[in-house]
């Protein structure tokens, strides 16, 4: 069993607010389009409604700032703390469709990292927030770190001595 941050969507979470209320600032963005009516909204989850603002303007890095500030503020609403099993707490459902571009390099080693990752981080967060040529970039945008494998198809493959 594993205690865990909610991250969840789902009404099991901790939070002492209703989910209808946990999802206004994705409602509310919603229903201030043009066309937009109440039917648009209601029984939709977090994920519909996210799909639904996104669809809207997608290669707009304007809208699809303040869609992530709307995603931001409704998980803001949803925190709270719960226990359970771990593929219950760590799974949510984040939408339909996702853009996703997946890299792989060295950034140190367990002891010492080279900071090779945050130079990622910032580059690419300077790239998206950059007023030139700004990047329609939906949140989240996710980091994840892997050990060494001799495993010849791993992204972090390398010789029994070199992991």
């Amino acid at each position: 069993e594993t205690t865990a941050t909610d991250s969840s969507s789902s009404s099991s979470s901790n939070s002492s607010m209703p989910m209808e209320e946990r999802l206004v600032p994705l409602k509310h963005l919603l229903l201030r389009q043009p066309g937009a009516r109440a039917a648009d909204v209601d029984g939709r989850s977090f994920a519909d409604l996210r799909d639904a603002l996104l669809r809207r303007d997608p290669l707009n890095p304007e809208w699809v700032r303040k869609v992530n500030a709307a995603e931001a503020a409704f998980w803001a609403r949803n925190e709270g703390v719960r226990r359970g099993w771990s593929d219950e707490l760590l799974g949510f459902d984040c939408g339909g469709e996702q853009w996703v571009v997946e890299i792989a390099f060295p950034c140190g080693d367990s002891k010492v990292s080279d900071g090779g990752d945050l130079d990622v981080m910032r580059n690419l967060l300077a790239a998206i927030e950059s007023s030139d040529n700004p990047v329609p970039a939906p949140a989240p945008i996710e980091q994840r770190w892997t050990s060494g494998s001799s495993a010849p198809m791993s992204p972090a493959s390398g010789s029994a001595r070199s992991l």
